[in-house]
């Protein structure tokens, strides 16, 4: 970033840069993505170089419906056949879930909505091209709490946050 604009490639606002962060974001902590860079605010070369950055985290899950799956989550963990000891329950508290297993679940449950769908079509749930067809299109809640959409070539919309320096 100060590379680019120290070289005055920034000046003009023709060129930009995107940072991806692979951690959900956190609407209750937005100041750890600038956490270092600008602790010394009197460097004002950091300060303006910043104002050509976009940064795009994983949005976070969209409550109470994330929380409620972390809760069936746990019960399920708790439950036979798998009878997993929860030792933040004398706590009060639930063992965190982590958003891959939103993902997971999600994947799950759209193969068995379009089986099925297979199966009342007289079609065997195994046809990888007849199940890939009837997920194509799909609109369906995510267990992260959002709306989701499958396009027409499978692919899942994303949902990100983006991050941006207001102008001081």
């Amino acid at each position: 970033q100060m590379a680019l604009y120290l070289r005055g490639l920034l000046d003009t606002g023709e060129y930009f840069t995107v940072g991806v962060d692979i951690y959900q974001y956190d609407p209750n902590d937005p100041a750890r993505y600038l956490e270092g860079l600008f602790k010394d605010s009197s460097n004002a070369d950091v300060v303006a170089s910043f104002r050509s950055f976009v940064g795009i985290a994983p949005a976070p899950p969209i409550y109470p419906e994330y929380e409620l799956f972390q809760r069936e989550v746990n019960e399920y963990l708790e439950a036979e056949p798998f009878g997993l000891i929860n030792p933040y329950r004398i706590h009060g508290s639930l063992k965190n879930i982590r958003p891959e297993a939103a993902f997971l679940y999600d994947a799950v449950w759209l193969y068995d909505r379009a089986a099925d769908q297979a199966v009342s079509l007289g079609a065997s749930p195994s046809n990888g091209t007849l199940i890939t067809t009837l997920i194509k299109g799909a609109r369906y809640k995510s267990a992260m709490g959002y709306t989701m959409s499958i396009d027409e070539n499978g692919d899942a919309e994303g949902n990100f946050t983006v991050l941006t320096r207001r102008r001081s």
